[in-house]
């Protein structure tokens, strides 16, 4: 996973040993490829890989474990032994799963989220049937309410309170499902976000546990960083769920040219999907009100929890950028934790917190998360599937766009110099880097549909690379003309094209959650069947005059 260390970076180790987290010397853009960043994830790593069981017994905790290893670098750590017993564990978890039958444990409305989370991310084609088990045992678990909480006997599940921690890790287990085409039913999650907006105290903070007329015996504690920044990770996710915001997020990549002008799920009439009625000027509010709480107490000296806090803080402020239709690589909020947690990561690779409940192995998992902007990279699949698509194609720093044409920095080119080069019988592995990601294809619409003919020619050339970029650019398009040929590119032999071919059909489609090509790992003859009836299947609802010739 780590390529290289450089100079800058042991400098940087330098100032931060010495204890300068705000200093202008420290004025690093940090993201989750920098150097700096990535050694700090691979020392918790390894300490995770080495340390042992150190969890007292708590399933949900071998298991964020094992996510926070496995979400590292899929490829290198999928099969290693701590990543396979938390598979095998949230199995086991999913197994035992009987809806409203289900026999609750105290921990479990952490331990099945924390397990579909897991099992969603390694593959949600191989867990299906235990995911749908989880999701239905999670559904009958729903407080009158609308929020969720300890299911075994005892006061808290007596009161019906609504557990604000337990609330925001079910949202994010129902959000992670939708991702991968297990459909959660909607009212349940509208259900939910009325639950978080009476739940949220007047001055915008959420409290540990709310409901009507709480017992003594139930304590509902005042609002902390900790508890509003779970309240407001599970508020934006759950809209970001019933996409409240998607299109003003959508509406963002539209002005960098990744996305369609016209983003609109395509569906033929007897299909489309029951809108439900979400206030989004009262969402607004809500969220406006959290953010006003944080602003209003600073998070400074570290409290109890901390690392769990840490964690929280990255979901809730990518699902924020979402709902304000703009993201940034390297955010202030980002850059300063860098350097705290560069400061308090011990020398075998852990982070800890003094007094903490939270055993070291689990605070290490929820520094490694933060540290990958997880959250992020969940949310931005859609955006990496079309920017990189798991290929290879090489980084040309000295190439850039201007005024929509590819120009570079040391010669001057066109688009139609560039696809001169791609479309070229030279199998050159180079010749891609003359075609940057963020290409932006004409606004006028001859030029475009002249543009995307001749992608969609590359389709068929004998340079694995043209055909990537082919498959890749033909769904920025947003022409159904195109379609048989992504169709087409499935059935590629490379590994990358029929993944690139896949997000730009569930692009042109507005699929976004539609999956049929697994998104690691082998690509097997079955399941390049299965997605292309499954894709033409789809194209014949929108064009039933179509002929696809086998």
């Amino acid at each position: 996973m780590i390529k290289g260390f450089f100079l800058a970076t042991s400098l940087a180790t330098v100032l931060l040993a010495g204890g300068m987290p705000g200093s202008a010397a420290l004025a690093e853009n940090y993201d989750p490829e920098h150097p700096f960043v990535m050694n700090l994830v691979k020392r918790g790593v390894e300490f995770l890989k080495n340390a042992g069981a150190e969890t007292r017994g708590n399933l949900g905790h071998d298991m964020i474990i094992a996510l926070a290893i496995y979400k590292s670098d899929p490829e290198e750590n999928g099969a290693h032994p701590v990543v396979a017993r938390g598979i095998q564990q949230a199995v086991r978890v999913g197994q035992r799963m009987n809806g409203a039958a289900t026999h609750w444990d105290h921990e479990d409305m952490y331990v099945i989220p924390v397990a579909a989370m897991l099992l969603a991310s390694v593959s949600p084609d191989k867990y299906k049937d235990v995911l749908i088990a989880m999701r239905d045992a999670l559904l009958a678990s729903q407080r009158p309410n609308g929020g969720f909480g300890y299911m075994d006997e005892g006061p808290y599940k007596a009161s019906g309170a609504a557990d604000i921690s337990q609330t925001q890790y079910i949202m994010l287990a129902f959000w992670t499902m939708n991702q991968a085409g297990i459909e959660v039913p909607p009212d349940s999650i509208l259900r939910c976000i009325d639950c978080l907006a009476r739940a949220q105290a007047g001055d915008g903070g959420w409290p540990y546990q709310w409901g009507i007329n709480l017992p003594s015996t139930v304590q509902a504690r005042s609002p902390t960083s900790s508890l509003t920044a779970a309240g407001f990770s599970a508020f934006l996710i759950a809209g970001d769920t019933l996409g409240v915001f998607r299109s003003k997020f959508a509406g963002a990549q539209e002005e960098e040219g990744i996305v369609p002008e016209v983003f609109v799920r395509i569906e033929p009439d007897q299909k489309k999907k029951k809108k439900m009625a979400v206030d989004k000027e009262k969402m607004t509010g809500v969220s406006k009100k959290a953010e006003n709480w944080f602003s209003a107490n600073p998070y400074s000296a570290k409290q109890q929890f901390h690392y769990y806090y840490v964690y929280s803080k990255e979901r809730y402020e990518s699902f924020l950028e979402v709902s304000k239709g703009k993201t940034q690589k390297s955010p202030a909020w980002y850059n300063d934790m860098v350097a705290e947690l560069a400061q308090d990561q011990l020398a075998d690779g852990s982070w800890t917190m003094n007094g903490d409940i939270i055993p070291k192995n689990v605070s290490t998992a929820f520094a490694i998360l933060f540290l990958i902007r997880s959250t992020q990279k969940a949310i931005g699949e859609l955006h990496d599937d079309l920017l990189k698509g798991g290929n290879t194609l090489p980084d040309d720093p000295n190439v850039t766009i201007k005024d929509g044409k590819i120009v570079g920095k040391t010669q001057s080119t066109t688009m139609d110099d560039a696809l001169k080069v791609l479309e070229s019988d030279d199998q050159n592995e180079m010749k891609a880097s003359l075609v940057p990601d963020k290409i932006i294809l004409p606004k006028n619409p001859k030029e475009r549909k002249e543009y995307l003919a001749r992608f969609a020619r590359m389709m068929s050339s004998k340079d694995h690379n043209a055909r990537r970029f082919a498959a890749k650019l033909l769904g920025r398009g947003d022409d159904l003309e195109f379609v048989p040929q992504l169709i087409y590119g499935l059935s590629d032999p490379d590994p990358v094209v029929p993944r690139n071919a896949e997000a730009s059909l569930r692009l042109i489609s507005r699929q976004l959650d539609t999956s049929f090509i697994p998104k690691e790992g082998k690509i097997t003859e079955p399941q390049r069947i299965s997605a292309i009836l499954q894709w033409r299947k789809w194209y014949l609802t929108v064009r039933p005059d179509y002929v696809f010739i086998d």
